[in-house]
């Protein structure tokens, strides 16, 4: 009896444990998905400024049929 008591005891705590720990990793995995959003947003916007900052520098030309064009790594 007194086992059985002890059993039913430990059962009642670890249910009232499993449900906090359930709460509590929910807001954690709630906490680390806004982080993994927040760390996309910045790859992106990083991402889109280099970009522009790469085309900005790129010289553009026009050739016509008759110029002489050396390639590199052709």
């Amino acid at each position: 009896m007194e086992l059985e008591h002890k059993a039913i005891w430990a059962i009642k705590h670890f249910n009232f444990d499993l449900k906090s720990m359930r709460e509590k990793s929910l807001l954690q995995l709630n906490e680390l998905e806004e982080i993994y959003l927040d760390t996309y947003e910045s790859s992106r916007i990083y991402r889109e400024r280099m970009k522009r900052w790469y085309n900005k520098h790129i010289h553009w030309r026009e050739f016509r049929a008759s110029d002489l064009v050396l390639f590199f790594n052709s």
